[in-house]
């Protein structure tokens, strides 16, 4: 999942489809995906997962419960960010698929609370 461009990045730390916080303490972040296909079937399952420092955080994952060519998915987590190093990432995947397109009404988006 790509994300290039930036609304607003008021302490500068989106760079690279990753955001690095430069100010510390915890931060609302949601995602939404999505999902464009030819064909969504029933039980293909979508999933993102947000990628802390490189590793795994939080993750989630949809079943298709019926057959359209567009799903929304979304989640949203506090993390604890230390202001200098750490990161957040967002991978998407379409586990039965190898082919989908994303973005047309997709963000990713962190608040410091």
């Amino acid at each position: 999942c790509v994300y290039d461009t930036g609304n607003f990045d008021t302490q500068s730390g989106f760079a690279t489809n990753r955001l690095t916080p430069t100010i510390a303490g915890q931060y609302s972040c949601s995602v939404q995906i999505e999902w464009i296909t030819s064909s969504v079937t029933v039980d293909d399952v979508l999933s993102l997962s947000f990628m802390f420092n490189g590793a795994s955080y939080s993750n989630t994952a949809l079943g298709a419960t019926l057959a359209t060519t567009a799903i929304y998915e979304q989640f949203t987590d506090i993390i604890d960010f230390n202001g200098t190093t750490d990161y957040l990432e967002v991978f998407a995947s379409n586990v039965q698929r190898d082919t989908s397109d994303l973005f047309n009404n997709s963000f990713f988006e962190c608040h410091l609370v």
